[in-house]
């Protein structure tokens, strides 16, 4: 009997798995940890934030440069400030506070401008320097602060709060050095003196539209009744009057070689005399017993002589009276309506370098209207 081996076929036992465990935390934690995280982030950004943003304390010093103009003697201090400099090194550094932000917006200003600001409110005006002025090489000056006035509300405190810095100053002196010497120079090179009219009644005239400096003047001693051979001086005052000498140095870096200086009078026409009766003609007019005498000083302009400068006078008693064949004497005049003098030959001389002479001459009547 063969052995046979029977097997069943079974269906193979399924393998029962145990439930996985659940390796995921609950959300609640996670959020959790990330909120904690988040919040640990904000405090390390803010004390670092808090860190970097400690007042910056400024030694405004170093930007702050005295220089010197004008010539010695009358030598000037300046105070510069190097905002470039200044900007380059605190301009990431230096910001203005939350509240300060929107006062500085309204003047202008922002951080890229915070030397600007610097030094428009929180320097310039708060220091001194003594002395500053009539300076001479050698001189010795000292910048003082006054960034201590805690009761300027207005002033260096309200601007420094505004800001979340310090500065940081001390009193200094400089030894002044550099000036040049004054450059002599003459004042009357440019100005031009000239006389014109007739000798001894001759007139100085001044021009100083040559010259180029400010704040100066001239005067002339004598002006009028000039003759060739006088002398005027002409003196080089400031505009009050007074030696001009400080005021050019310490403006132009100069000094006057002189403050006076003599003129020659010369040029002036010579006195000439001529006769006026050579140069205009007498007429008669009217009826006999009525008449006038005319006069037509045309010719006179031969001499450089207006007609409207002379008129003639008749004798009271024969005016608007005169006869053919009566003698009438006439007398030439400077005329005084046009002239406004009533010194002929003192009108024409100082006038036109002429005496006229005679002034008067005799005519007979002729010419009348016979009366009917």
């Amino acid at each position: 009997m063969s052995d046979i081996i029977q097997t069943s076929e079974r269906e193979p036992e399924q393998q029962v798995q145990e439930p996985k465990r659940n390796t995921h935390k609950p959300l609640w934690i996670v959020l959790a940890v990330v909120f904690l995280a988040a919040i640990l982030i904000v405090i390390l950004i803010l004390a670092r934030k808090g860190k970097s943003r400690q007042p910056e304390t400024v030694d405004i010093d170093q930007y702050l440069t005295v220089t010197y103009s004008g010539v010695n003697t009358k030598g000037t201090a300046n105070v510069e400030f190097d905002t470039d400099a200044f900007q380059k090194d605190y301009g990431d550094k230096i910001h203005f506070t939350e509240d300060g932000k929107q006062m500085a917006m309204l003047w202008g200003y922002s951080d890229s401008l915070m030397a600007e600001y610097i030094y428009d409110n929180c320097v310039d005006g708060y220091y001194d320097i003594q002395p500053h002025s009539d300076l001479s090489n050698g001189d010795t000056v000292t910048l003082t602060w006054y960034l201590d006035d805690e009761d300027d509300e207005y002033g260096i405190k309200y601007c420094l709060d505004m800001i979340d810095a310090d500065i940081s100053y001390t009193e200094k002196t400089y030894n002044v050095s550099g000036l040049p010497e004054a450059e002599a120079y003459d004042p009357f090179e440019d100005l031009s003196v000239t006389f014109s009219g007739v000798n001894g009644y001759g007139t100085a005239e001044m021009d100083a539209s040559g010259i180029s400096k400010d704040g100066v003047k001239y005067s002339i001693d004598k002006k009028d009744a000039l003759s060739n051979g006088d002398t005027v001086t002409v003196t080089f005052t400031d505009a009050s009057g007074e030696d001009p000498t400080d005021y050019l140095m310490s403006r132009y870096g100069m000094t006057p070689s002189s403050l006076t200086k003599q003129y020659t009078v010369e040029g002036l026409q010579e006195v000439q005399t001529f006769n006026p009766f050579d140069y205009f003609d007498i007429t008669f007019s009217g009826k006999d017993g009525q008449g006038i005498a005319n006069a037509n000083f045309d010719r006179m302009k031969a001499l450089g002589i207006n007609a409207d400068e002379c008129s003639i006078k008749v004798p009271i008693t024969q005016n608007f009276f005169l006869k053919n064949g009566e003698t009438v004497t006439i007398t030439f005049r400077a005329d005084p309506w046009t002239t406004g003098s009533g010194d002929t030959v003192d009108w024409f001389t100082r006038t036109h370098g002429l005496i006229p002479d005679p002034l008067t001459k005799d005519f007979t009547v002729t010419g009348l209207t016979p009366r009917q």
